[in-house]
């Protein structure tokens, strides 16, 4: 069990040319005001949110400037059981992912 986790750890570790395609895919084909950003539109407000993409990433604070006229929190990320959640930026956030 451990050989195996080891395995594919360093299988996450070592750079692959496959990896970077992917990362520039992913950055480059965002729709938005940059190749580098998600667009988010709150259809209650209509307020309209460019949210920076870093290495595939998103960062869930941003979507909480999305809020609603006289409220005092935005809108929050829910992710149950943290099956798409980073808690740091690492090559190896998903050594157990699909």
């Amino acid at each position: 069990m451990a050989t195996k986790r080891l395995s594919k750890l360093l299988g996450h570790l070592n750079k692959d040319e496959e990896d970077e395609k992917v990362l520039e895919n992913n950055e480059c084909g965002a729709r938005g005001s940059s190749s580098s950003s998600l667009t988010v539109t709150d259809n209650r407000t209509g307020k309209t949110l460019d949210i920076e993409i870093a290495d595939g990433v998103v960062n869930a604070k941003e979507f909480s400037k999305l809020r609603l006229p006289n409220a005092n929190i935005g809108l929050r990320v829910y992710d149950p059981g943290y099956t798409n959640t980073a808690a740091a930026t690492s090559r190896i956030t998903y050594i157990d992912g699909p």
